[in-house]
């Protein structure tokens, strides 16, 4: 028994659909060699006998050099597995055009690094595995072999990165080798022959690929996660089988983990610590707690704002004290405690993460004099504007007021207007106000928007969608970027953040 009677749909397929959970469930052994064993197949014999196809490419969308695929026969239906290279120009053996059998010490063997295994379960699903060439299993493939720029560090992730890529099961490649070799007389009738073995025409391993293709989505369709008609059979669309559609990806398993990764909003921190929103608005705000007030606000004010290493770093502290809850210590149910993976965006020179403003209060009246609080996890330079009713823009920071400046420091509250300023702010228009920050890691104008010097105090920026408007002409009118280096082969070129955070929250004037 457990004394937690319920988990986080969202939670258990991020934490699940990675290792080393991911490997618990499915009982996936350490290395290929092991799990070949519980397969029942022998890689190299089946080789050595002819009794694979294969089928060998330049751009496979996932590997960022060349990629060969090997189909093996299994008692469950079918066990691919691939060979990827690091693309290291000083080790001729990583050309495959050129020593296209293997892998091995053989004068035509490649040398391959590592590769994904994909093998069918006995319901039709697919179980996935990554490994070294030497067998040892990886749990996150090397971004010099492989990316996945679906994740927020972009590695593949055993488990969740196959998932999200084989939605609709095994891929389609078209064979680039064995018309090469046969093509090539420079290669003796040895190896030409054994290509030929090995490496089937185009249309034989597409009857292949599909067979194994409706494997996989027969069992989809019998989960309900592939539509069907009247018949039992699968609905295309545009020449892909229709499937739902959730949180932006059609995968529901990638789309759950996305989704818990997702920054989070009111509706749903509220509902973690056992609340409605309402309800979690009064227990933070009664709190007296700092931290639980300041997240409370986030989330009241801004929407879906507040990222999820947020959330999961304060709420263990927080939930005694905006709930009656007791959390629950799992360590003793279980002799050896399985980690549960995090991801992180990875990190990109001048970008802002974690950038919050907030207010003391969400409704204010006329009389009210606001302070608003904004927070940085990096160094930068903060643009604070407050846009009313009416559209009308005011910039408040920086002005012509503090002599202190704008400079907000990693980690520290930046506070307007400062502890011991000598004016008060306040709204004069009842209705929304919105308050909108900018940082940047350089003291550069944001958006075009500079402090006017003939102003006493705050500058008015006028009407706000105008201000919008020109900052996006500017931007346009900017002079092209210097080109880009080039991408390795299939790996689509990853944007460039800039060095800008904003943010942005809603109040109401009485």
């Amino acid at each position: 028994m457990t004394p937690l009677p319920y988990v986080r749909g969202d939670f258990f397929a991020f934490a699940a659909a990675r290792a080393p959970l991911y490997e618990s469930l499915l009982n996936i052994p350490n290395t290929f060699q092991l799990l070949q064993q519980k397969l029942g197949v022998n890689v190299d014999q089946d080789i050595a006998s002819f009794n694979v196809k294969r089928a060998g490419f330049q751009n496979s969308g996932v590997s960022r050099n060349n990629r060969m695929i090997e189909r093996h026969q299994i008692a469950t239906g079918y066990l691919w597995d691939s060979y990827d290279f690091a693309g290291d120009k000083n080790d001729e053996r990583q050309n495959f055009f050129e020593f296209p059998l293997g892998p091995g010490d053989g004068p035509h063997a490649f040398k391959h690094q590592g590769g994904e295994m994909i093998f069918s379960l006995p319901n039709g699903f697919q179980a996935y595995y990554l490994a070294k060439a030497t067998g040892e299993e990886l749990q996150v493939g090397p971004n010099v072999i492989v990316q996945d720029l679906k994740q927020r560090d972009y590695s593949v992730h055993e488990g969740i990165s196959c998932m999200s890529c084989h939605d609709q099961g095994i891929k389609f490649n078209k064979d680039e080798v064995r018309d090469h070799i046969l093509a090539d007389r420079t290669f003796d009738k040895g190896v030409r022959d054994a290509v030929t073995a090995l490496f089937p025409p185009v249309d034989d391993m597409n009857k292949m690929l599909q067979a194994d293709r409706m494997k996989f989505l027969t069992a989809e369709a019998a989960a309900g996660l592939a539509a069907t008609d009247a018949g039992g059979n699968i609905v295309y669309k545009d020449g892909a089988p229709v499937m739902p559609y959730l949180n932006g990806a059609d995968e529901m398993i990638y789309s759950l983990s996305k989704h818990y990764e997702d920054s989070a909003s009111l509706a749903e921190v509220a509902a973690e610590f056992g609340e409605s929103s309402d309800d979690f608005v009064k227990s933070v705000e009664g709190a007296a707690d700092p931290v639980a007030v300041r997240l409370g606000r986030r989330l009241q004010q801004g929407t879906k704002v507040v990222p999820r290493d947020v959330v999961e770093s304060e709420f263990k502290e927080l939930v005694p004290k905006v709930t009656d809850l007791i959390a629950v210590d799992l360590s003793s149910l279980t002799k050896v405690a399985v980690q549960i993976p995090t991801t992180k965006p990875p990190k990109v020179a001048g970008e802002v993460s974690d950038f919050a403003v907030v207010s003391d209060k969400s409704s204010y009246t006329g009389a009210d004099h606001p302070v608003f609080t904004i927070t940085s996890a990096h160094d930068c330079y903060l643009q604070l504007i407050d846009v009313d009713e009416h559209g009308k823009s005011t910039l408040l920071v920086p002005n012509n007021i503090d002599k202190s400046g704008n400079f907000v420091k990693a980690g520290q509250d930046f506070r307007f207007p400062p502890d011991g300023a000598k004016y008060r702010f306040k709204f004069t228009t009842p209705g929304t106000e919105t308050v909108t920050a900018s940082c940047s890691v350089d003291n550069k104008p944001v958006d075009g928007v500079k402090v006017d010097p003939k102003s006493r105090a705050f500058t008015e920026l006028g009407d706000h969608e105008k201000l919008l408007y020109r900052s996006i002409q500017v931007e346009q009118a900017a002079p092209p970027a210097a080109p880009a280096a080039a991408q390795p082969p299939g790996v689509a070129a990853v944007a460039q953040v800039a060095p800008i955070a904003r943010s942005a929250i809603k109040l109401s004037v009485q």
